[in-house]
């Protein structure tokens, strides 16, 4: 029996749901998928914890929890007690259990410790330096992240910084060892690519949380100047957070209705997938001036998103494989202002036999994200598939 526990989001990626598709498609014999509303994202609070039990790739239970209205640390509480409760109530042993986040990955720990678990592995997308403001909340955090990287059986890091950060935080020795970078990844060979010709060879796109330090902002400031060049200039905008209305209200200011787009949250395939294929530039302008380092020691899935379908990527100087996307030349890693941006923009549409090289770069440097050879790969570790 493998569990996969997790905090699941109205956004519906992340390498959890990732995970359980794979395990699905190698036909595993037991598989228990329990999802909890990310409460980071507002949103998320209209969905409930969920769980589901696969057999050899069939559904064969579905629970929904009650949905609680309680203050934000007591529905984390609540998160906890159902993981430890539904796993409990499973009649076989766990061989292996994946706690997506130190919360679950806690939970997974307590259940070895009752003898429900052979094996803990604790898989984090990001480290939160300030992840509450309340100093207790932050520092109780910061403890259960230590006990889950000391007694897991391994800790899977989407970012190599993450690890860094951690020995920064004090955690060094052979206890925190058994840590490895297993990246954000994306369904390569799934996705439907069109030719070059097929883009619309001024259009900028962006998709992720509308939130102060991606940066949107920049982009939209930028757009005036871009405009006088590239008259047929256009910015689509596909995601939500607390940053839509001002940002839909700074493209006003600017008199951009005609130019920016902002299409809210769109599920898989469809328009979202028609914006991806005629998108010519994808965004990862992350403001350096207020960004925390939970974005810096994460591994942004955007950014595999753009290349796997040939997007070239202006990404600013923020985050940890800035050099790696340099050495591929997929794309122009810029610093966060406004001209650096106006600069990269030019550069990427004034030669089109560059951009079309560089569109082919991308589609190389994906490649080495494929979600089929990074679980492969570090599920043989394990010897479970």
């Amino acid at each position: 029996m493998i569990i996969i526990a997790m905090h699941n989001s109205v956004l519906g990626h992340g390498p959890a749901p990732n995970l359980e598709k794979y395990l699905l498609k190698q036909k595993c014999d037991g598989l228990v998928y329990i999802a909890h509303p990310l409460l980071f994202i507002k949103e998320s609070y209209a969905l409930s914890s969920t769980f589901t039990k696969y057999t050899n790739g069939n559904v064969v239970e579905k629970k929904t929890a009650y949905h609680w209205k309680l203050p934000e640390t007591f529905l984390y509480i609540k998160d906890f007690l159902y993981t430890s409760y539904w796993v409990f109530s499973l009649k076989a042993k766990t061989d292996i259990f994946f706690g997506f986040d130190n919360l679950n990955a806690l939970a997974g720990l307590c259940l070895k410790l009752l003898g429900k678990v052979d094996r803990v592995i604790y898989y984090g997308i990001d480290y939160f330096p300030t992840r509450f403001s309340n100093p207790v909340l932050n520092s109780v955090y910061h403890w259960i992240d230590q006990i889950c990287v000391k007694y897991c059986d391994e800790t899977w890091n989407a970012s190599s910084q993450m690890a860094k950060a951690r020995k920064k935080h004090g955690m060094i020795g052979a206890a925190y060892k058994r840590q490895y970078t297993v990246p954000m990844g994306i369904w390569y060979n799934e996705i439907k690519r069109k030719p070059a010709s097929s883009a619309n060879r001024f259009r900028l796109f962006f998709i992720g949380t509308l939130v102060d330090y991606m940066g949107l902002d920049l982009v939209i400031r930028g757009m005036p100047q871009l405009i006088v060049k590239f008259p047929k200039i256009r910015f689509d905008i596909v995601g939500i957070g607390e940053e839509k209305r001002k940002l839909e209200q700074l493209a006003f200011h600017l008199n951009l209705k005609k130019y920016v787009h902002f299409h809210g949250l769109l599920s898989v395939g469809g328009k979202r997938e028609y914006l991806f294929q005629s998108a010519s530039i994808g965004l990862a302008t992350f403001n350096t001036m207020i960004l925390d380092d939970k974005v810096k020691n994460a591994d942004p899935v955007k950014l595999k998103e753009y290349t796997a379908y040939g997007i070239p990527i202006i990404v600013t100087d923020a985050i940890s494989n800035t050099e790696q996307i340099r050495r591929s030349g997929c794309g122009v890693v810029i610093p966060y202002n406004e001209q650096a941006f106006i600069r990269a923009v030019n550069y990427l549409f004034s030669d089109k036999k560059r951009y079309e090289q560089i569109r082919s770069n991308a589609r190389m440097y994906a490649k080495n994200y494929d979600w089929e050879y990074i679980f492969r790969t570090n599920l043989k570790r394990l010897n479970i598939i």
